[in-house]
């Protein structure tokens, strides 16, 4: 079976089931990374949380403000409508553009660069150690911590700043509205949080974000499953699952996950040599127990052999393969047919 653009498109919509919730296109992760789940808070926890501003991360494929995702999104969603249909959604184009691809100039620009991660990423393990106990430690037990970070010493990298949603009003964040709607006319939401939401009902902007990630998320790994021989769309949607979450690069270890599973399990050395293949190393990710040390049992942590990953790989290796909307073909694909010459 060929790779077609359309059908890379159906893997992209089956791996983006994952991480969306119920406003699919129009998803946003409202810098939830920032908010974390410690001190009875419902975020996402991460080695920085409390500390770095990730900032909006938005559709079906959550593309982030902080990484420049969005702003990519964006200016390929301006090219495809006319300038004033693209207003209706977001009137202060200009300092939208320039905000989430470039970042805004500045304080913040010189003090983190354009990404707070590469930032937080780049720095010194004590540094880093020293910024987690500040957000972390709570002795007194009061839900709060100890010695919070205060507003401007916390991370913002220099797309994640806040900016008017119409010219003349107060900047707020891309995952905030304001308390009343603008005072215009031909303003139809309240802040960029309502529009970012609006914006991903139309169908061009639905088929910007499948056709985004096919050619920046899905293309750059496919040598990689070439390599593999993987051909199965369960499994191409699973390395195309951790490219999205790790980058477009096969060197990464999320990306390698089935591959790495196929040597520990199967005892493979280079390839899965017949689909049943594919299909066990699936399912020993979505079976793998839990991290167990020391007599404790970590949660967070699965394992398949000495391979451990983050548990959320085995939730959407789940999902993927009860595959509820259909979008994954059972048929096997060519994988000479995975060059951009198919891509059509």
């Amino acid at each position: 079976m060929l790779l077609s653009r359309n059908e890379r498109k159906m893997i992209v919509a089956a791996v983006g089931l994952c991480e969306i919730n119920s406003d699919v296109f129009g998803a946003g992760n409202r810098d939830q990374e920032f908010v974390g789940r410690k001190f009875k808070k419902r975020g996402i926890e991460t080695s920085y949380s409390r500390i770095v501003h990730i900032g909006l991360s938005y559709g079906y494929i959550q593309y982030t403000q902080d990484g420049g995702g969005i702003g990519k999104l964006l200016t390929r969603m301006q090219s495809k409508v006319t300038d004033r249909e693209f207003k209706a959604y977001f009137p202060n184009v200009v300092a939208l553009i320039q905000l989430t691809n470039d970042g805004l100039e500045g304080e913040q620009y010189n003090r983190y660069g354009k990404s707070g991660q590469q930032y937080w990423n780049k720095l010194k393990k004590t540094d880093k150690e020293k910024l987690k106990e500040r957000a972390n430690t709570d002795t007194d037990k009061d839900e709060k911590p100890d010695n919070p970070l205060k507003a401007d010493e916390e991370i913002r990298g220099a797309r994640v700043q806040k900016i008017p949603y119409v010219e003349g009003y107060p900047p707020i964040d891309l995952w905030e509205d304001y308390a009343e709607k603008p005072k215009d006319g031909k303003i139809n939401y309240p802040g960029w949080a309502s529009a970012f939401k609006a914006a991903g009902e139309l169908p061009v902007f639905q088929d910007t974000q499948l056709e985004m990630a096919v050619e920046d998320y899905f293309n750059p790994v496919l040598s990689h499953c070439q390599l593999w021989n993987i051909r199965s769309a369960t499994g191409l949607a699973m390395v195309l699952a951790g490219a999205v979450r790790g980058g477009p690069s096969p060197t990464r270890p999320l990306v390698t996950l089935l591959s790495r599973v196929g040597k520990e399990k199967l005892g493979l050395t280079s390839r899965f040599e017949k689909p049943e293949q594919e299909l066990e190393a699936l399912k020993a990710i979505a079976n793998a127990p839990s991290v167990e040390k020391n007599g404790k049992v970590n949660k967070e942590l699965c394992h398949v052999g000495a391979i451990e990953f983050p548990a959320d790989e085995k939730r959407r290796v789940n999902v993927l393969l009860k595959d509820e909307f259909d979008f994954l073909t059972e048929d096997l694909y060519d994988p000479n047919t995975y060059d951009k010459a198919h891509d059509k």
